[in-house]
């Protein structure tokens, strides 16, 4: 079930920005640190992440193997903490977001199954 959009109590819609994590499986936790501090400072009703959700592949060989299974693994970092938080969440993909073996259309399947995305 996805999350539907909603304005607050006080009858605002506040969104908050989120771009590059460009990072991995193995997220550094100071990333999402960072994020949830930002989160708890401004309580947006939304979360617009705008693009590089992974590491860039490009010039390295060896990492572009990533697959479904890798970043599935890469999104859960970071869209797993945001479900717990049951902030509703919208997606776009940047340019190093089409590194690898999987499309932008697989990438977006992907966050589709998580219950806080509400991009289409």
């Amino acid at each position: 079930m996805q999350k539907t959009l909603k304005f607050n109590k006080n009858g605002k819609f506040r969104i908050m920005q989120v771009s590059d994590f460009q990072d991995g499986p193995t997220q550094r936790y100071l990333t999402m640190d960072y994020v949830r501090k930002c989160i708890d400072e401004y309580k947006p009703d939304l979360i617009v992440i705008t693009g590089d959700n992974k590491f860039s592949t490009t010039g390295t060989e060896k990492l572009k193997f990533m697959g479904r299974y890798f970043i599935r693994k890469t999104y859960d970092c970071f869209m797993k903490p945001l479900e717990e938080l049951g902030i509703p969440v919208a997606i776009v993909f940047g340019n190093h977001d089409l590194d690898g073996k999987i499309t932008r259309r697989g990438q977006f399947e992907i966050f589709s199954e998580y219950s806080v995305c509400v991009s289409e």
